[in-house]
């Protein structure tokens, strides 16, 4: 039998973000090396149409993906996974996915790709309810996937700990820029700081604002750029008015602000860090 892949990505092109990113590079490159790959996504009506993007319903269809597989004659499923993108808010209930990876695994190879494995637990209703639900997936996820991939190193050396038996099947893969080397040209330095990263709930992200936030107070003939963020997500402060919020951007217009920039904070907290 001929292999074929089938990329299960709640984001793709025209949606904005990394997993949408990475999953486009990934599938243009299995193109180009003429192995057999279909994109199983979520609809959406600003796509152009392609038979090899598989557009489906969410909850239901997306996650309820064993028809899909065996239609289309799949041997290998690459899940690209991200808390974020498969909570509950968005997708309904995520143990289907879990309930899907049980019912195929013995015909298909199943293979995970670990964007960013943790939903933080905290002391909020969300961080109590979605902490140890996405752990506990996580963790029968692995269990069942002939392969797992992780997009940091120190991802793979906490689930190693965790789970000592699937040691062999894990390993890690950096997403990498995708950032064109002919976008990286030297421009004019302004007197700014940059901040590059999403609303991922993470206590890393939180410390590098209030970081900007204190730097704003010390030097006050300096401007910021928080790219990613929305100015509502962002700690109140009295300083806003220099503080710049473009929003999500391509990556010419992201090299442009690097480049001109004095300081780039990068909070390595996943794959948004190493685009």
């Amino acid at each position: 039998m001929q292999r074929k892949i089938a990329i299960l990505a709640p984001d793709y092109p025209p949606e904005k973000g990394g997993v949408s990113d990475y999953t486009s590079k990934l599938f243009q490159e299995f193109q180009k090396q003429n192995i057999a790959s279909i994109v199983i996504t979520r609809k959406s009506s600003q796509r152009v149409k392609s038979s090899l993007v598989l557009e489906v319903e969410i909850p239901t269809k997306f996650l309820n993906f064993e028809s899909t597989i065996k239609e289309n004659d799949i041997t290998d499923l690459l899940i690209e996974y991200t808390p974020k993108s498969f909570n509950p808010k968005t997708l309904g209930s995520n143990l289907w996915l879990v309930i899907n990876i049980l019912r195929i695994r013995k015909q298909v190879n199943v293979h995970l790709y670990a964007h960013e494995t943790n939903f933080p637990i905290e002391l909020s209703k969300a961080g109590l309810t979605l902490g140890p639900i996405h752990t506990l997936q996580f963790y029968l996820m692995c269990l069942l996937s002939k392969t797992i991939t992780f997009s940091t190193k120190r991802f793979e050396q906490k689930w190693r700990k965790r789970i000592p038996n699937k040691k062999s099947s894990m390993q890690t893969v950096p997403i990498g820029s995708n950032i064109e080397p002919d976008h990286l040209k030297t421009f004019e330095k302004k007197k700014q700081v940059i901040f590059f990263g999403s609303n991922h709930p993470t206590c890393l992200k939180d410390q590098a604002l209030q970081t900007m936030i204190h730097i704003a107070e010390e030097l006050p003939h300096i401007n910021f750029v928080i790219l990613g963020l929305k100015k509502n997500d962002f700690p109140v402060s009295s300083y806003q008015e220099r503080f710049e919020f473009p929003g999500y951007l391509e990556e010419p217009q992201i090299s442009k602000y690097f480049g001109e920039s004095i300081l780039s904070i990068l909070p390595l907290m996943d794959g948004c860090s190493t685009r």
